[in-house]
């Protein structure tokens, strides 16, 4: 489990950069002048604020996914909106942003990111089977594609594609503790999301996991396990540098390579750039879109837009 995405595999380079950030910002917050309230905290749960232009805020370097600091045991978070509002707004509902679908992505970005820290991650791994279904789907096939696996192959990667996000949600001992005493929580999650799976190839999958001294739970133990999953010599060195090459082209847009390296570790961004592949045209030739837009999709798609409205609502019913 990643607390922020700047402890991902692919954010953790970024995590110094983040920690100055912070600082000036605490530096300039006084003022109150560019820094607006998005939701403030009210039940003390930590609060979000959008960094906008102003005097005081043209020293804070453009930062692209939320930051998040611990204050008074709750988790404030901040996101950058100098590059989609004008100058010398300072409050939110009269900015005039430039670009409403990056906005949007930031926006949910930061509400999804304090909800896992604050308020229940369970939730955010439950409302909806729609997210790991697409991860397993876009995982997998993409890499049978790459490397022109057969059938059987391509599904018992989108059952460790699937495990995998599960493993998202939990820390190390937690993970070793379900492998060992609860490992139908991960049969029935994997099922829940993907009907094509039969049980036999998840069990299988399984017990492979459970072999496993190591909780799989970062891009480099997932792609260190994709050889004895699939039983196939073309993964034999694969790394996490050639993962990332293969899959981070699956998004558009602003930081699209760097979202989708991110989010393929970090739960929060994944459903964001989900709700954004449903919700927004200008993805809708994204591979990732493109699977989510499939029929055999529909039924899940209905209820996860009611859902994520429902999470979303925690926020927007106390502005």
């Amino acid at each position: 489990m990643f607390l922020t995405p700047y402890h991902t595999t692919a954010g953790k380079g970024m995590l110094n950069e983040a920690n100055k950030i912070v600082n000036i910002i605490k530096s300039v917050k006084g003022y109150n002048e560019g820094i607006v309230t998005i939701y403030p905290g009210t039940n003390n749960d930590g609060y979000i604020e959008a960094i906008c232009h102003s005097d005081y805020t043209k020293k804070i370097p453009d930062f692209f996914h939320p930051i998040a600091v611990k204050e008074n045991n709750a988790y404030d978070v901040w996101i950058d909106a100098k590059p989609f509002s004008n100058p010398r707004q300072n409050s939110w509902d009269k900015i005039d942003f430039k670009n409403m679908t990056d906005n949007y992505f930031a926006i949910t970005k930061a509400k999804l990111t304090h909800y896992w820290l604050n308020i229940n991650i369970n939730d955010i791994r439950t409302f909806s089977p729609l997210p790991a279904a697409i991860y397993a789907a876009y995982v997998s096939e993409t890499l049978a594609r790459k490397f022109s696996l057969n059938i059987e192959q391509q599904l018992r990667l989108a059952v460790h594609a699937g495990f995998f996000y599960f493993n998202l949600f939990f820390t190390d001992d937690e993970i070793k503790h379900k492998l060992q005493n609860k490992p139908e929580e991960f049969v029935a999650f994997v099922l829940k999301s993907n009907k094509m799976l039969n049980e036999k190839i998840v069990i299988e999958v399984l017990e492979i996991y459970q072999e496993e001294d190591l909780a799989i739970d970062s891009i480099d133990r997932f792609c260190s396990l994709c050889e004895k999953i699939t039983g196939s010599v073309v993964f034999t060195d694969f790394t996490q540098t050639a993962y990332y090459a293969i899959l981070n082209g699956g998004w558009f847009g602003l930081g699209a390579r760097e979202s989708v390296a991110i989010a393929l570790e970090y739960p929060p961004i994944w459903v964001t750039i989900i709700s954004l592949a449903l919700n927004e045209r200008t993805y809708r030739n994204s591979p990732i879109a493109k699977i989510v837009e499939r029929s055999y999709y529909r039924d899940l798609t209905d209820s996860f837009q009611r859902q994520i409205s429902g999470l979303i609502g925690y926020y927007e019913s106390k502005n």
